[in-house]
């Protein structure tokens, strides 16, 4: 039971801010040289059908996967893109077993802003689909919030506000401009923000994708969401300094270490 004890909250922290987590990249600051490369465009990124895998490891443990894609759909005949993680626990780790929960944000794309329509939570291994979801009423300024199959609550509207997976893309857009970000995302009820501070700052990681040594830029973060086992809400991530800027690692700062979520494959098309 110490095994579960100690596991089971780090579970929790990664189930509830994972997906902003994933959203950026990072360590400690550098001297090195400010790259030539440009950050790619936002409409590039959703046109290639990008598949992005992750681990998520708390020292020596494997807590599982993230898996975050990038599809192509029609909304009242308005193109439109569904943005998805999926999160599946370690199903060979003592007392925790299988968990998986997907989440999925409706966009679209207005000249590099991304308007979120409609975020939904499945719940797989509970067979509720969806778990909750959120709908996004601009003219009203209001967002409807449901957990299925009751309604639940209205939600004020600030301006631009996220369901929680499209931030992993702006991650890539906005990484390298020394810019700080305030992202509302919409979650358990609630409006929460995630700030992020995209640095120009320059070191070295190894790699999950080649188990080489990769030049990285460094983005900053803290998330508004109540943790335990000691999660401050601060994280730490890594992108890639070359032309596609792929979010490869981020660091979650808890009461003793950091859970670490590292990009693992990555494909397009």
């Amino acid at each position: 039971m110490k095994l579960y004890s100690a596991v089971k909250p780090i579970l929790r922290i990664i189930f509830s801010i994972l997906i902003f987590a994933v959203l950026s990249a990072v360590t400690a600051i550098s001297l090195m040289k400010s790259s030539t490369h440009s950050p790619p465009v936002m409409s590039e990124i959703l046109m290639k059908g990008e598949r992005y895998e992750y681990q998520v490891r708390y020292g020596f443990l494997r807590l599982g996967n993230v898996y975050v894609s990038v599809r192509d759909t029609l909304i009242e005949d308005q193109q439109s893109h569904v943005i998805s993680a999926v999160m599946i626990s370690n199903s060979s780790l003592p007392f925790v077993g299988y968990r998986e929960y997907h989440f999925n944000s409706i966009v679209t794309d207005n000249d590099g802003n991304l308007i979120t329509s409609y975020f939904w939570v499945d719940n797989i291994h509970r067979e509720r689909f969806p778990l909750n979801s959120y709908t996004f009423d601009y003219n009203n300024g209001l967002i409807y919030s449901f957990e299925h199959p009751r309604s639940r609550d209205t939600l004020a509207l600030q301006n631009v506000t996220f369901g929680g997976p499209e931030l992993v893309l702006f991650a890539r857009t906005h990484s390298d401009t020394g810019e700080t970000h305030i992202y509302p995302i919409a979650i358990d009820n609630e409006i929460r923000e995630v700030t992020t501070h995209y640095t120009s700052e320059r070191e070295t990681i190894r790699s999950g994708l080649t188990g080489n040594r990769q030049r990285v830029i460094r983005t900053d973060g803290f998330a508004d969401l109540d943790g335990p086992f000691g999660f401050s809400g601060r994280f730490v991530g890594y992108v890639t300094d070359d032309e596609l800027r792929l979010p490869i690692e981020t660091r979650l700062s808890v009461w003793i270490g950091n859970a670490t979520i590292r990009l693992v494959n990555y494909e397009e098309g």
